[in-house]
């Protein structure tokens, strides 16, 4: 569990970075496209770990997230 001191507006601003990378991944795509996003979501890796910081923050068992050590914040 991480617990750090976080404002309102950073828990928030974190919560729409997650809502974002949900959105762009069910966003639809012509044919032949393919993303970055694409290449990074399948990697069941990363998508393990988005989806354990969602349960995280929902559970708040994390309060603050380091930007600039994102995701050792979330493991």
């Amino acid at each position: 569990m991480i617990t750090v001191k976080m404002t309102r507006a950073e828990y928030e601003a974190y919560l729409l970075y997650l809502k974002s990378i949900e959105v762009m991944r069910n966003a639809k795509k012509g044919e032949g496209e393919n993303s970055l996003l694409d290449e990074y979501l399948s990697d069941p890796v990363n998508v393990k770990e988005i989806e354990a910081g969602l349960e995280d923050i929902k559970a708040g068992r994390i309060s603050y997230i380091d930007p600039d050590n994102l995701w050792e914040s979330i493991k």
